[in-house]
C-alpha cells in the first residue's frame, strides 16, 4: 500500500477532475484501481489531516484517469470492473455496462410482484 496525505490527494483530484470527465467515472478508478472507496474517502477528508492508502502510486492512476479521457472509453471497460446493485462485476468490451435505468426496471418489477404468487418467469 502506498501512503499519501490527504491534502496532497485532494489537490491531486482537483487536477485530474479539471481535465475532463465525471465525478462518478473518477470515484469508479479510485475503487477499483486506487482501492479506496467513496465512503474511505470521505470519512478521511472529514478528518483531512490523516493519509490515504492507495494500491497503485498517484501517477498510475493520473495514466489510467488520462487514457479513459484520451479514449473516451467508459472507466468500467478500462478497470475491468463495474458495480450493479451490490455487485461487483467483471466487465469488458464486449459486455454492456448495467445502467442505472436497469436497476430502476427491476426494482419496478420487482415491486409489482412482491406480494404476489405468481412467479416471475424470464424468457
Amino acid at each position: 500500500m502506498l501512503c499519501v496525505s490527504v491534502q496532497e490527494f485532494l489537490f491531486w483530484k482537483k487536477k485530474q477532475l479539471s481535465k475532463g470527465g465525471d465525478q462518478k467515472s473518477f470515484e469508479v478508478l479510485l475503487d477499483c484501481v486506487g482501492g479506496i472507496s467513496t465512503n474511505d474517502l470521505n470519512w478521511k477528508i472529514l478528518i483531512s489531516n490523516g493519509n490515504l492508502h492507495l494500491k497503485k502510486n498517484l501517477k498510475f492512476l493520473e495514466s489510467v484517469w488520462d487514457d479513459h479521457l484520451l479514449k473516451s472509453c467508459p472507466i468500467q471497460y478500462i478497470c475491468g470492473i463495474t458495480y450493479w446493485r451490490n455487485l461487483k462485476l467483471k466487465v469488458t468490451n464486449k459486455v454492456l455496462i448495467p445502467r442505472p435505468e436497469t436497476e430502476l426496471m427491476v426494482d419496478i418489477v420487482f415491486n409489482i410482484f412482491r406480494n404476489k404468487s405468481e412467479k416471475i418467469i424470464f424468457c
